[in-house]
């Protein structure tokens, strides 16, 4: 059984023996929790209701239409059909979303024709879900083409400071994406009293780069098998599975619950934007919107987006 709503994560009856149980950790796009969960009617575990929220604060200085774009994948076209639904659902206008506009195939590196109708009928915001490259290639190909929505959103090739980078410029200015972890969140611990500030400084000591939110996110994941491992007594996979499911546990990422029904733990979300900074890497991403109050925003949302 596979946890809600995540493409890239299932693959189960690609498996030579399909596997039966997931443990995976993950967004839920949109799938709320189920009654009597501690996340259940929380928006902070929500991908769409967050990045929503983020958009709502600006929507009525836009025209509410939304140019999408997906790489031809698992994860890009599952995205693309689930996300168009919500954009109806909160009153945007999605590109001709009947015709499943916007998504691409693999290898694609001219975006004109696609940024040529968007620029016609006058989308205001650019939401994606591809990969690095081709996020940057967009990006390019729309300031040549004078193509500037007033919004981008970004999901899984704009979440890493290395991937942005690559685009050149300042592209990255006002990108939005996820953020899942940072060193600012509460109620969280790692093993031996490690603490999330703590993490990202032996990061930076070790690597002098800037920080990678999926330290937190891994770090987690080996904290929580771990603590399963112990539980057990054994490396028996039964008797972990079974102390896996009865996991309730404080981690880097904070509290650590499966859901008994997907065997998945749906982590909280928040809103970033890639924004300048006056350290040696330039680029960060602070949360600029969070309905988690034990991950909260840091920073003012950048609207409209700069392309200058």
């Amino acid at each position: 059984i596979v946890g809600t709503y995540e493409a890239w994560i299932g693959m189960r009856e690609a498996a030579a023996e399909p596997w039966t149980y997931s443990w995976a950790f993950g967004f839920s796009i949109g799938t709320p929790a189920q009654p009597g969960d501690f996340r259940a009617d929380d928006p902070g575990y929500l991908m769409v209701s967050t990045w929503f929220g983020a958009l709502d604060a600006f929507a009525a200085e836009t025209n509410k239409k939304v140019a999408v774009f997906a790489f031809d994948d698992p994860d890009g076209r599952g995205w693309y059909l689930g996300f168009i639904t919500a954009v109806a659902e909160q009153g945007y206008d999605c590109y001709r979303a009947e015709d499943q506009f916007g998504i691409y195939p693999p290898g694609t590196t001219d975006f004109t024709s696609l940024i040529q109708e968007w620029k016609s009928y006058g989308c205001e915001i650019l939401w994606g879900n591809s990969i690095a490259p081709d996020i940057g290639t967009v990006l390019k190909q729309c300031t040549a083409q004078g193509f500037e929505p007033k919004v981008v959103f970004a999901t899984r090739g704009a979440m890493f400071y290395q991937e942005i980078v690559a685009w050149g410029g300042d592209l990255p200015n006002g990108v939005g994406m996820e953020v899942y972890w940072t060193p600012d969140i509460q109620n969280a611990e790692g093993i031996g009293g490690e603490t999330p500030q703590g993490l990202a400084d032996r990061w930076y000591a070790a690597t002098g780069e800037p920080l990678a939110q999926g330290i937190g996110w891994n770090y987690a994941v080996a904290q929580t098998l771990f603590d399963a491992i112990e539980r057990a007594g054994t490396l028996d996979a039964d008797a972990v599975c079974q102390a896996l499911a009865e996991t309730d546990l404080i981690t880097m990422w904070s509290r650590v619950v499966f859901e008994q029904d997907t065997q998945f733990q749906r982590v909280p979300c928040q809103f970033g934007q890639w924004q300048k900074t006056d350290n040696p890497w330039v680029w960060e991403s602070p949360t600029v919107f969070s309905y988690n109050d034990f991950l909260p925003a840091t920073a003012d949302l950048i609207f409209p987006k700069p392309w200058d």
